[in-house]
């Protein structure tokens, strides 16, 4: 998924830029990049330290091969031992999401160039059609329809920017046989305090990794010299000897949340599982992986939240809030708690992409 993910909405708004240009102002304008590129190409910059990012460390290795594996935690000793390279794949992620969203931002800005403040309108070729509204070069929105339905959709709004995509209904020789839907979001505020959150949902089973989850939701915020951040994932046949025509139940599913926070130096993590029909997080403290040991027919009471993991290491140190490392990440707090979202809303928690501007 990661790996398609840019050539997908790439070549998909290459047709709101060919034909959006089209039907603008012959007095041309600037290009609105400018501004909204210069302040994405600095949040990828700096999207993760050292800590959560494992092209700066050794661990590099044994998490290129694990991700290119299909199996994530194939260079690991078990669940509890991966979760230094979960954590670092979710950061990955993030980063394959961003690069996308801002190469997509770039090319309809510099389209959106072409059109005068104050401008609208709708430009269509063959079954496609592109609506497009302009306020300001720091304010714009497009819709990109094939068929009638809404496939894709960009704002950029003074600091705030938004791309969702619908591969569903976009040719798969463009998806490479993708499915789902994709919903991102940048907040920005200067270099030193950004926020990225992303939603993927409708992720298509395989048989070679029935477990694998249908939807992921991870956020990372930066401030304060902090990159803090939610990873939420939902299994739904996690749990039992299933095959992707097993009819998903509560039973059968699993919710991964994780909690962490870090810098260059070290990162601190705490995680949780919950089937999805759990409709509070009250409580969330009580459903670490420590408290799973019935689930896996042995004692996992080691596994005590949180977990430190040092810089360059893949290393899990639980019952460990890195106080021997680090001092400031050992007090940090996580992010605001009202930042997850109950597995009961989470699994049933839609992209709508709007029809008109």
């Amino acid at each position: 998924m990661k790996k398609t993910l840019s050539i997908v909405v790439i070549i998909a708004f290459s047709l709101t830029l060919a034909h959006c240009g089209t039907t603008t102002s012959s007095s041309g304008g600037t290009t609105t990049t400018s501004t909204v590129t210069t302040n994405l190409e600095t949040v990828q910059s700096d999207l993760a330290p050292d800590s959560l990012n494992y092209t700066q460390n050794s661990a590099a290795a044994s998490v290129s091969k694990a991700g290119d594996s299909g199996n994530p935690c194939a260079e690991a000793a078990d669940l509890f031992d991966c979760q230094p390279i979960l954590l670092q794949l979710y950061m990955n992620l993030a980063k394959n999401v961003l690069d996308a969203v801002t190469s997509i931002i770039s090319g309809v800005g510099t389209a959106m160039g072409e059109v005068e403040n104050g401008g609208s309108g709708t430009a269509t070729w063959g079954t496609s059609s592109v609506q497009y509204s302009k306020t300001t070069d720091t304010d714009y929105s497009i819709i990109l329809s094939a068929n009638s339905t809404p496939i894709g959709y960009v704002d950029v709004n003074s600091n705030i920017y938004t791309v969702q995509m619908d591969l569903d209904n976009i040719s798969s020789e463009n998806t490479g046989g993708n499915v789902g839907k994709i919903q991102a979001t940048v907040t920005y505020t200067d270099a030193n305090t950004w926020s990225v959150a992303f939603l993927l949902t409708g992720m298509a089973c395989s048989e070679s990794d029935v477990a694998a989850p249908e939807r992921i939701q991870i956020k990372v915020d930066k401030a304060n010299g902090l990159w803090a951040g939610k990873a939420m994932l939902y299994g739904p046949r996690w749990y039992g000897n299933n095959t992707c025509s097993t009819e998903p139940t509560d039973a059968t599913s699993m919710n991964f949340y994780t909690d962490f926070v870090g810098n260059d130096a070290a990162a601190k993590a705490s995680v949780y599982m919950m089937q999805r029909n759990k409709n509070s997080l009250d409580d969330i403290a009580n459903y670490g992986m420590d408290a799973i040991g019935d689930g896996f027919g042995g004692n996992t009471s080691a596994y005590v939240n949180p977990f430190c993991n040092p810089a360059g290491t893949l290393d899990a140190l639980w019952g460990n809030n890195c106080s021997a490392i680090n001092a400031t990440v050992s007090a940090a707090d996580y992010s605001a708690s009202s930042n997850w979202v109950t597995p009961y809303d989470f699994y049933q928690l839609a992209i709508t992409i709007p029809s008109s501007l």
